[in-house]
């Protein structure tokens, strides 16, 4: 986690049946105008949804001058749709983002 971020703690289904909550729970911590650490590590099902909402809230973040990290390590559902939606491999930004937590 980086160290004088605002945590954020996401758990249980990470899907598209409660995309909206995350949304707004995710909007909610990026208004604060903090850098902000998203801790899924008790994610239970996560689907491509959450990963759409991650890299909606990083770039937000970004516009703002802030930095939205990962806690590590990630959660096994995370990294299982990570891989099979080809999100890791490579040397880019994004690459680190998802393995390092942040770009």
């Amino acid at each position: 986690m980086a160290e004088g971020s605002k945590i954020v703690e996401l758990s249980g289904a990470l899907t598209i049946q409660n995309a909206g909550c995350v949304r707004d729970e995710l909007m909610a911590a990026l208004a604060t105008g903090e850098d902000l650490t998203v801790d899924c590590r008790s994610g239970t099902e996560i689907d491509l949804t959450f990963v759409q909402l991650l890299l909606s809230a990083r770039l937000t973040a970004e516009h703002n001058g802030h930095s939205l990290f990962l806690a590590a390590p990630l959660p096994v559902p995370l990294l299982s749709v990570l891989e099979r939606g080809g999100f890791l491999g490579g040397d880019t930004a994004d690459q680190r983002f998802w393995t390092k937590g942040r770009a």
